[in-house]
C-alpha cells in the first residue's frame, strides 16, 4: 500500500477548509445562482416576425449654436462662482488659518472654470460642421426570431452598426470644409435624371409633349447645377468665415457672430443685405476691439483679463475683417441658393394633427376627432384647446328660411332695447344712425307718394330696379359688405367670370348695368332677407341648395322707361320659388319694402329649407354648441360649464334637446346666452368669482352655488325707494330665489342683496321703511354692486327701503323674510327648479336623424350624472 507524504495531507486539508469557507462552493449560495441562470435562461421571447421599418434621417451640426449656449452657460457659471467667492471673502479669511486648504481649492476650482471658458470654445468652433448628412437604413425583418432579449438586442444592434458603417461615406462628405459633396453630387444627379426621364415622359403624350419634357428637364438640370454649385461655395466660404472667426479668440465677437449667423436667408437680396450686415460686424468689431477688449477682459480677470484683452484686440485687428469678407460671400451665394426657396410655404398639411384620447392615450386616428379639436382650438384659443374632450357630435339639420329670418328679426329687435353692456359694435353704430335713418325713410316715403300722386297714369318714372340673379357654382363670385346701417347687405366687389356665368332675369333695359358696386340683396330665393343682419343673411346663401336665386335692387334710381319684358327676361321658371314666376317674386318683394312686414313671408319661406350645421363637444368642464356652415369662422352659439345642467330633455315633436340649468343662462360665467364673446371669459369669471364669494359669506352652504348674478325668475317686483346716506333714489326692486335686485329706471342690474344670514326691521316712525342688516348686529351687510359694468364687493351697515303704502310694505316683508329663511323649496328640501326659457339652452334637431339625435341624449344624459355637482 502506497502512503501519503504529509505535505499532501496537510495542502489537501488546507484546500477543504478553504472551499468549505467560500461563498462560490456554498450550498444555498450555488443555489441561488443556479435557480437566477436558469430563470434567466428559460425567459426568451419569440416573434413570428419581427419587422423594423426604414429608418430615415438627417444629421446637422451647428458649432456656432454650440459654442454661443456652452460660453454663456460657462461665463454664469463663472461670475456666480466669482460673486460667491467675493461675497465671502472674510469668511474665508478667517477661516485661513485652520483650513488653509478651502480657499487654494476655491482659487483652483476658479482657475479651472477660467481655463474651461477659455478652451473650451475654442475647442468647439474646429469641429466642422455637417449639413444634412442622408442617413438611410434599410428595413430589418426576422421571421421566427426566438431567444433570450440580450439576444435579440444583440442582433438588432449588430446589424444596424454594418448599416451606419456602410452610410459613413455619406456623413463624411456631408462637411461643410469640403463644400459639402454629397448634397452637391444629389443635385446634380436629380438634374441629370430629369433632364432624361421628363422628355421620355412627355413623348408618351406625343411631340408636344417631348417638347414640353425637354424643357422641364433642362431647366431642372440648370437650377440644380446652379443650386449645387453655389451651395458648395457658400459651405466652403462659410467654413473660412468660421475659421479666422476662431483665429480671433474673441469669445464676445464670436457670440455675436454666432447670432447673426443664424438668419436664413431667402433669396439675393436678403443675401446681400445680410452679408453687408456681418462684413460691417467684422470690421468694426475688428476696430473696437483694439480698445473694448483689454477693458472687457480688465473687468472680468484684473490684470491677467488686461493682457488676455490686449492680445485678442491685436489679433483680431486684421482676422476678423478677413472673417468678414468670407461671411459676406457665403450669405451672397447662399441667397442664390434660397432663391427658389419658399420657406416651407409651398408645403400644404396632408392632415391634421393627430390627438391624444382623454387620459393621453394614443389612439387610431380619426378625422372627426381632430376636426373637434381643430374646432375647439379655432373658438377658445388656447385657453380651450387644452381641454380633453369627453365626446362630440356633428349635428345637420333642415331649418326654413322663414324661422331663420324670423328668428333673426327677433334678435336684432330685442338687442335694440337691450343693456348697453350686450350689445355688439353694429348694433351701437344701428343706434347712433337711428335718427338719420329715420329721417331719411321718411323723406323717401314723402317723395314716393308724391310720385306716385304725379305719374298715376305715366308708364315710367324714378325708380330703383328689382332684378333676379341665378347662380349656378357653389361660390358667387361677389364680396359682400353691409350698409351704411349695419341692416342691409350689398356687393362690394364682383367676379367678371362669375357675372358672365350668372343668368339674370327681370325688366331690364338694353343698356342697363347689373350686379353694380352698391346693389342691395333684397331676397334669397324669394325670402326676404332686409333688416335681418350680415352674418344671417350669409347663412341662408350658404345654406340653400344650387342653383340659387338672388334678388337685387340696384344702388342707382332709374329715370328711363322700360320696355315690355319678353318670356326670356321674366324667367317664367319655377326655380326654388315652387312654380312662383321671376316677376311675382319681384313683385311680391318690392311689395313688402323695407322688410318691416315680414308676415306674408313666413307662409312662402316655410317651403324653403336651409342646411345648418353644428357641433356639440363636452369637455370635461363645459358643452358648446358650434355653428360652423352659416359664417366664415366657427361661431359658439351658447356654452355653458357642465355643473349649471341638471336634467337633459329630448323633446322630440318640437325637434330640439333641452338642456335645463340650476340658473339663468345670463347667469353663467361665460357672459350672454347667445354667441359670447370669449374674449370676455376672465372678466366674466372675475365677476362670478366675487359674486360666489359673496354668496358664499352670506349662505354658508351650497345654496350659495343656486343663486344667479341676473335674475331668471322672480316671486315678487316693483318699485321702492332706496335710501343711502342723504340721497334717496327710485329702484326697480325684483326678488329672485334668495337674492334681492334692484335696476335704474333704465332696467340696468344696479347691485344685489343676498338674503342668507340677514335681519328685517320695521322702522317704528315710519310704517312704510323697511331696514336690512346683517343677522350678527357686530357685522355690516355685504352686497353686491355693479360699477361700470364689473362685479365689485360692497360693505354698508345696513339697506334701507320704503314703500309707497303699508300694505306693499307688509307683503314685501313676508316675501323677503320667506326668502331670507331659505324658501321656495319642497318638502324633503331639495332646490325646486322651474324650467323657464330663461334657464335652458337648445340644440336643434330639426329633420335630424333619430338614429343620431338617441345617442346623443344619452351620452348627455350619463355625461351630466357623472360630471354634474349633485344639489343638495
Amino acid at each position: 500500500m502506497k502512503s501519503i507524504p504529509i505535505e499532501t495531507m496537510m495542502e489537501s486539508l488546507a484546500e477543504y477548509r478553504e472551499n468549505t469557507l467560500s461563498e462560490e462552493l456554498d450550498p444555498l449560495k450555488s443555489l441561488d445562482s443556479y435557480t437566477s441562470t436558469s430563470s434567466s435562461e428559460a425567459r426568451k421571447v419569440y416573434f413570428a416576425l419581427l419587422h423594423i421599418h426604414p429608418v430615415e434621417f438627417d444629421i446637422t451640426f451647428r458649432s456656432d449654436v454650440f459654442q454661443t449656449s456652452t460660453t454663456i452657460s460657462l461665463h454664469e457659471a463663472a461670475s456666480f462662482k466669482k460673486s460667491k467667492i467675493t461675497g465671502h471673502h472674510d469668511d474665508e479669511m478667517k477661516r485661513s488659518s485652520s483650513a488653509p486648504s478651502a480657499f487654494g481649492d476655491s482659487t483652483s476650482d476658479d482657475s479651472t472654470q477660467s481655463a474651461m471658458t477659455w478652451a473650451i470654445p475654442s475647442l468647439t468652433m474646429h469641429v466642422p460642421d455637417l449639413d444634412n448628412a442622408p442617413v438611410r437604413l434599410s428595413a430589418l425583418m426576422i421571421e421566427h426570431a426566438f431567444g433570450t432579449s440580450s439576444d435579440l438586442t444583440r442582433r438588432v444592434s449588430k446589424y444596424y452598426t454594418r448599416q451606419l458603417w456602410k452610410q459613413l461615406h455619406k456623413i463624411l462628405g456631408s462637411f461643410d470644409f469640403l463644400g459639402n459633396p454629397v448634397g452637391f453630387l444629389d443635385h446634380i444627379g436629380t438634374g441629370v435624371r430629369d433632364f432624361v426621364y421628363e422628355p421620355l415622359e412627355g413623348l408618351k403624350v406625343g411631340g408636344k409633349g417631348f417638347s414640353k419634357g425637354l424643357a422641364k428637364g433642362t431647366a431642372s438640370l440648370m437650377t440644380n447645377t446652379v443650386d449645387g454649385t453655389f451651395d458648395a461655395a457658400s459651405k466652403i466660404s462659410g467654413t473660412f468665415g468660421q475659421g479666422f472667426a476662431n483665429l480671433s479668440l474673441d469669445d464676445h465677437y464670436q457670440q455675436i457672430r454666432a447670432r447673426a449667423r443664424r438668419h436664413h436667408v431667402r433669396g439675393l437680396r436678403e443675401g446681400l443685405v445680410q452679408g453687408s450686415r456681418e462684413l460691417s460686424l467684422g470690421v468694426y468689431e475688428g476696430v473696437a476691439g483694439l480698445v473694448l477688449n483689454p477693458m472687457r477682459g480688465a473687468q472680468e480677470g484684473g490684470a491677467v483679463g488686461f493682457v488676455r484683452g490686449t492680445i485678442t484686440g491685436i489679433i483680431g485687428l486684421p482676422v476678423k475683417p478677413v472673417a468678414g469678407i468670407f461671411d459676406f460671400a457665403s450669405r451672397a451665394t447662399q441667397g442664390v441658393r434660397n432663391r427658389s426657396l419658399q420657406n416651407g410655404q409651398n408645403m400644404r398639411r396632408v392632415r391634421r394633427p393627430r390627438v391624444f384620447g382623454r387620459y393621453n392615450e394614443l389612439k387610431c386616428y380619426k378625422e372627426a376627432d381632430t376636426i373637434a379639436y381643430d374646432l375647439l382650438k379655432k373658438v377658445g384659443g388656447e385657453r380651450l384647446s387644452g381641454e380633453k374632450i369627453i365626446f362630440y357630435n356633428e349635428i345637420l339639420q333642415l331649418v326654413s328660411a322663414a324661422d331663420l329670418t324670423r328668428d333673426a328679426r327677433d334678435r336684432r329687435r330685442a338687442g335694440s332695447i337691450g343693456t348697453s353692456n350686450t350689445k355688439t359694435k353694429s348694433d351701437s353704430t344701428r343706434e347712433r344712425t337711428n335718427s338719420l335713418r329715420r329721417s331719411l325713410q321718411e323723406s323717401e316715403e314723402r317723395r314716393r307718394a308724391a310720385g306716385e300722386a304725379v305719374s298715376g297714369g305715366v308708364t315710367g318714372g324714378s325708380r330703383k330696379l328689382l332684378y333676379e340673379v341665378v347662380f349656378y357654382q357653389k361660390k358667387l363670385g361677389m364680396d359682400l359688405e353691409t350698409d351704411f346701417y349695419c341692416e342691409n347687405v350689398t356687393i362690394k366687389t364682383m367676379d367678371e367670370a362669375a357675372r358672365r356665368k350668372a343668368t339674370v332675369r327681370g325688366r331690364l333695359a338694353p343698356e342697363q348695368q347689373v350686379l353694380q358696386e352698391g346693389d342691395c340683396l333684397v331676397g334669397v330665393g324669394g325670402v326676404d332677407v332686409r333688416g335681418i343682419g350680415f352674418h344671417e343673411t350669409l347663412a341662408l346663401i350658404r345654406g340653400m341648395s344650387r342653383p340659387l336665386t338672388v334678388q337685387f335692387e340696384s344702388a342707382e334710381e332709374l329715370v328711363q322707361e322700360v320696355p315690355t319684358p319678353t318670356a326670356e327676361q321674366n324667367g317664367d321658371g319655377e326655380g326654388e320659388a315652387g312654380g312662383e314666376t321671376t316677376v311675382a317674386r319681384l313683385r311680391r318683394l318690392s311689395s313688402l319694402g323695407g322688410g318691416a312686414g315680414n308676415e306674408p313671408t313666413d307662409e312662402f319661406g316655410k317651403k324653403l329649407k336651409v342646411q345648418l350645421t353644428h357641433w356639440l363637444i363636452v369637455t370635461e368642464q363645459r358643452a358648446l354648441y358650434i355653428n360652423v356652415g352659416s359664417f366664415a369662422k366657427p361661431v359658439v352659439e351658447w356654452m355653458t360649464p357642465l355643473r349649471y345642467i341638471y336634467r337633459v330633455e329630448w323633446q322630440k315633436g318640437m325637434a330640439r334637446i333641452c338642456l335645463h340649468l340650476s340658473v339663468g343662462v345670463d347667469s353663467l360665467p361665460t357672459g350672454p346666452r347667445l354667441r359670447p364673446a370669449l374674449k370676455a371669459i376672465d372678466s366674466h369669471e372675475r365677476d362670478m368669482n366675487v359674486f360666489l364669494d359673496v354668496m358664499w359669506h352670506s349662505f354658508g352652504s351650497a345654496t350659495a352655488e343656486e343663486q344667479e348674478l341676473w335674475p331668471s325668475d322672480t316671486s315678487l317686483n316693483g318699485f321702492l325707494l332706496k335710501k343711502g346716506g342723504f340721497t334717496t333714489v327710485r329702484r326697480w326692486f325684483v326678488l329672485s330665489r334668495n337674492c334681492l335686485y334692484y335696476f335704474s329706471s333704465r332696467k340696468q342690474l344696479r347691485g344685489i342683496i343676498p338674503l342668507g344670514h340677514v335681519r328685517l326691521e320695521t322702522d317704528a316712525g315710519d310704517t312704510r321703511c323697511l331696514r336690512i342688516t346683517n343677522a350678527t348686529r357686530a357685522q355690516p351687510l355685504v352686497t353686491l354692486q355693479l360699477d361700470s359694468g364689473q362685479v365689485v364687493e360692497r360693505v354698508q351697515n345696513e339697506v334701507v327701503l320704503v314703500a309707497a303704502t303699508a300694505q306693499e310694505l307688509e307683503m314685501w316683508q313676508s316675501s323677503l323674510a320667506h326668502a331670507a329663511g331659505k324658501g321656495m323649496r319642497h318638502s324633503r328640501g331639495t332646490r325646486f327648479f322651474v324650467p323657464t326659457a330663461a334657464s335652458r339652452l337648445e340644440v336643434g334637431t330639426q329633420d335630424t336623424p333619430d338614429f343620431v339625435v338617441k345617442p346623443l341624449v344619452e351620452a348627455l344624459k350619463k355625461t351630466v350624472e357623472v360630471f354634474n355637482t349633485k344639489l343638495p
